[in-house]
């Protein structure tokens, strides 16, 4: 695949956001924190970097990186003394088929990046603090519905108080039955072919009418003649 040296640098800043951020919440050590630490870190970078330069969104992006890390746990290094380097130098290898594997999952999960336009039903799960009211609940059921397009009959919601929260709100939200939706957007399509239809007919009917009232100007010997 031909990638301009621009997108391929943005790229590695990509990978490198991510080694960052593991870095700072966790550790990319081998001898801290295990193989994951060291060769999961790794491979996650690999693997939103591809992700990235295959076109994938933020949130895509992190699903390889979390894909990626679930692949490989443990210390295996144990059973040989603690010599981190002999088990790495495979592990490093299968790190990079799983890099490849993770972005291509991320970028085929049909759950991500999902559009709930034409969703005819929503059921909303609210958590947030105590601090939340029930007017902030309505108005997030209307922005929800709003994002269906208009099309959802009702949105069913639930609110939970974690008192551990604080400003904070966490939604989760299952969204079903976009096949009416396709249904009325066929029966939409349909309607106005028909209606081209009919106007075109319409219209050359129209201008046959003008084609015969033009030949009451001609003269009546000359459309005799005729």
């Amino acid at each position: 695949k031909n990638i301009d040296d621009d997108r391929l640098t943005d790229s590695l800043f990509v990978a490198a956001g991510i080694g960052m951020v593991i870095a700072k919440q966790a550790s990319v050590s081998g001898a801290i924190g295990g193989c994951q630490a060291e060769c999961g870190s790794a491979s996650a970078m690999a693997a939103g970097a591809i992700t990235y330069l295959c076109g994938g969104s933020n949130s895509q992006i992190a699903h390889a990186v979390a894909i990626n890390l679930k692949c490989i746990l443990g210390l295996v290094c144990d059973p040989v003394a603690g010599l981190v380097e002999v088990p790495c130098i495979k592990r490093n290898a299968m790190g990079a088929v799983n890099a490849i594997a993770a972005a291509e999952m991320a970028l085929s999960n049909p759950l991500l990046e999902k559009s709930i336009e034409g969703a005819s039903r929503i059921i909303l799960n609210i958590t947030a603090g105590r601090d939340f009211q029930l007017a902030e609940a309505y108005k997030i059921s209307d922005i929800v519905k709003e994002a269906t397009g208009k099309t959802a009959d009702e949105v069913m919601f639930g609110a939970v108080v974690d008192e551990a929260m604080e400003n904070v709100i966490r939604l989760t939200l299952v969204a079903t039955d976009f096949n009416e939706y396709e249904k009325v957007k066929v029966e939409k399509h349909e309607e106005n072919k028909k209606d081209e239809i009919t106007k075109a007919i319409k219209a050359t009917q129209e201008s046959q009418q003008f084609g015969e009232s033009d030949d009451l100007d001609v003269p009546a010997f000359i459309r005799r003649k005729k």
